[in-house]
């Protein structure tokens, strides 16, 4: 019995492209009986060519093989017939495959970048802008609150016109513009001093709001160090989700109530409003601050941190790749447009929320506002309305350090090595034991910073200055100068040079302002 192999190669165009399929064809070919002496007649053949004596037995044998090379050509024609179909299934379900994946796209998808974004712009950082204004004036809080609402808008379209499909970091963004290893210095540090104390200045308001919980009917349980470990322990339970494309539910309920906390400050310093301006009230609003106050050396200092407090509203530019790789979109135009759609959204409302929050909380309250304006109207609401906006405030900080947290998890494992090689967009660990540890490790030392420094206005005025300014104000500028910088013209240069100047002009300002400002308390003893 005699065995043939052959190999046949057809190449198949699809969409413009080459398809190659390669068939094996195993045609198995019995030997030839003829009148019952098939087995003998081979065997004759092969003496016959091994003496080569016999030319009638090699003529049949010579007849033998073009029996079989006429029955390949048949089983050829058939097994060409049979690819040929076979191919041509092929390309269809191809060309179908890739019709589908254009259509998963959904029109939806990009409020999952909504909810987001929502609950990183609308921090409770808004809760000390009134605060802010009570020692930067009415024009004075406007004026920088409107300009830097601007600028952090710009600045996040470039940034998400300058991530192309692959990269899901800001990282990956940076070394791409900028070279491999350029992020190290840069990108990392700023993100990782931007993340883990807002972590931690989370922690200290959630953890604040449970304690005011707690002391509503006038006898307080637990201490304040206590309801910082616990929520710290809700913090925790939020971080263990997989990535942030699995934790948009979270974000969900971060965003209502970020909306419900924005309603909460104005509501209720409107009513506090109506209750002045009442003829029962003899206590009129005092907006200057008095003349003792200004003549204080930690009234200059409190004015110059104000403008961190402020720039702490708009840190959310560390976690926007994250967020954009989040969406899983198929291409890189629909990436980038589900996402401006969703920062256009979240800035639609932020900045009014943002604007009406300082101005209307500090025409409330005056200068004697509080820090976190809603300890003010704390004083205003009733006890049970102030139940539900503290246990909002806790639901907000909770789920806004854990979107936080999600990307400080993912800088930690490709820090370290420990993402899976293949997963460039979730960047899962590789051990989940090691990646357990390193998150409870990250929550507990926020909390520990929450619990010993807890100073709100002063830790977001550095977190401002030394992570969030790098991040959202310099960073974008730098990398599409680098990128554009040949082609775009001078002027819109010109004008991002303007624009790094005020940024670190502006950050300088904040962080000196906190520093001297947390050395004068401790000297004078108001923390101990």
């Amino acid at each position: 019995m005699s065995v043939v192999d052959s190999k046949k190669r057809i190449d198949v165009p699809s969409d413009g492209m080459m398809k190659t399929t390669t068939a094996t064809i195993d045609v198995e070919k019995a030997a030839l009986n003829t009148n019952g002496k098939g087995d003998d007649d081979v065997n004759k053949v092969k003496d016959d060519n091994e003496s080569s004596s016999d030319e009638s037995s090699e003529q049949e044998g010579h007849t033998k093989i073009n029996d079989v090379n006429s029955t390949d050509e048949i089983d050829y024609n058939d097994e060409d017939q049979n690819l040929s179909e076979t191919s041509s299934e092929i390309v269809i379900i191809e060309g179908q495959q890739q019709q589908q994946q254009q259509q998963q796209h959904s029109k939806y998808i990009w409020l999952h970048a909504f909810y987001h974004s929502i609950v990183t712009i609308i921090g409770t950082g808004i809760l000390g802008f009134p605060y802010a204004t009570s020692y930067l004036g009415w024009y004075g809080a406007s004026i920088f609150i409107t300009c830097i609402s601007g600028y952090c808008y710009y600045t996040a379209i470039l940034l998400i016109n300058l991530q192309e499909k692959g990269q899901g970091t800001y990282s990956d963004i940076t070394d791409n513009i900028m070279g491999i290893g350029y992020s190290r210095f840069t990108v990392r540090p700023a993100q990782f001093l931007n993340f883990f104390p807002t972590t931690a200045v989370m922690i200290l308001i959630g953890g604040q709001a449970l304690a005011t919980i707690d002391s509503l009917d006038g006898i307080q349980t637990l201490s304040v160090t206590w309801w910082l470990i616990i929520d710290a322990g809700i913090v925790m339970v939020l971080s263990l989700l997989p990535d942030l494309n699995r934790a948009w539910q979270v974000s969900v309920v971060g965003a209502f109530s970020a909306f419900l906390i924005v309603g909460y400050c104005i509501g209720g310093s409107i009513v506090a409003i109506i209750d002045t301006n009442s003829d029962s009230s003899d206590i009129p609003i005092v907006y200057e601050q008095p003349l003792s106050a200004t003549e204080d050396p930690v009234f200059d200092y409190t004015l110059m941190s104000s403008f961190g407090s402020i720039m702490f509203g708009y840190g959310f530019h560390a976690v926007l790749p994250d967020i954009q790789a989040s969406l899983h979109d198929h291409n890189t135009k629909d990436s980038k447009s589900d996402m401006k759609k969703a920062v256009t959204a979240a800035f639609s409302f932020s900045y009014p929320a943002y604007i009406m929050v300082a101005l209307i909380g500090f025409a409330a309250f005056g200068y004697s506002v509080e820090s976190d304006v809603l300890v003010s109207i704390n004083n205003v609401l009733s006890k049970d309305a102030m139940y539900v906006i503290w246990i909002f405030v806790t639901i907000k900080t909770s789920t806004e350090a854990a979107v936080y947290n999600q990307a400080a998890f993912t800088l930690t494992r490709d820090i370290t090595g420990l993402t899976i090689d293949s997963d460039h967009s979730d960047h899962h660990p590789r051990n989940w034991k090691i990646d357990f540890g390193m998150r409870f490790v990250y929550v507990t030392a926020a909390a520990c910073i929450a619990v010993f420094i807890p100073f709100f206005n002063d830790l977001t005025a550095i977190t401002a200055a030394i992570s969030i300014t790098p991040t959202t104000c310099l960073l974008p500028i730098i990398m599409w100068n680098k990128k554009h910088g040949s082609t775009a013209p001078k002027w819109r240069l010109y004008l991002h040079y303007l624009f790094l100047f005020l940024s670190v002009l502006t950050a300088v300002v904040a962080l000196v302002g906190a520093v001297v400002e947390i050395v004068l308390s401790f000297q004078s003893g108001e923390y101990e």
